[in-house]
């Protein structure tokens, strides 16, 4: 068998030899080495489409981090997986959880590489929406909000970032109790 270098991580276990993809370049945003860690975009999207059809749990990590080496990706690779990622599940409606993490990873990607301008709406959005989706799960809404308190600090919105802030220490003293220290 002839060396046909790196191979999309789908194509190879999904398809087999005779399918792989020659029209779509590979990605890699990952530690691995060698010929591991590629992947099409569109063999992502694929398989994220078939776990919505299977109505299996969300699996963010198939958008965050490589499948073979567990690294988060980042930089241009991350944040074209975000918007593939979101793009996959943006027709869904608005109270689905795929939807929920799709706009999660987006703003994240883009807060994450620098973006926080772009980023902030599009985390205030997920916030509401776990507000209202999450709204038995405290830790869940606290991550979503500290994020955009988080985003609102980068973005020089102190006042706003602080009085959030505070309402969820007030909100986590009240639900928790006082720390210890």
């Amino acid at each position: 068998r002839r060396d046909r270098g790196p191979v999309c991580l789908f194509c190879r276990t999904r398809r087999g030899p005779d399918f792989w993809r020659q029209d779509e370049g590979l990605m890699r945003g990952c530690v691995c080495r060698g010929g591991d860690g590629f992947f099409h975009l569109t063999c992502l999207a694929n398989e994220a489409a078939r776990a919505v059809e299977d109505e299996e749990e969300p699996d963010d990590m198939l958008w965050n981090c490589c499948d073979v080496c567990d690294q988060a990706y980042h930089g241009v690779v991350q944040e074209a997986v975000a918007r593939e990622c979101w793009r996959s599940y943006v027709p869904l409606p608005r109270s689905h959880v795929w939807k929920f993490w799709a706009t999660l990873t987006l703003g994240n990607a883009f807060n994450e590489n620098d973006r926080q301008e772009e980023a902030l709406p599009i985390l205030e959005y997920a916030l509401a929406t776990a507000m209202g989706f999450f709204s038995d799960d405290h830790d869940q809404v606290m991550d979503a909000r500290t994020t955009v308190a988080n985003c609102l600090l980068d973005v020089g919105r102190h006042v706003e970032a602080l009085q959030m802030l505070r309402d969820d220490y007030a909100t986590d003293v009240r639900e928790r109790g006082a720390a210890d220290g």
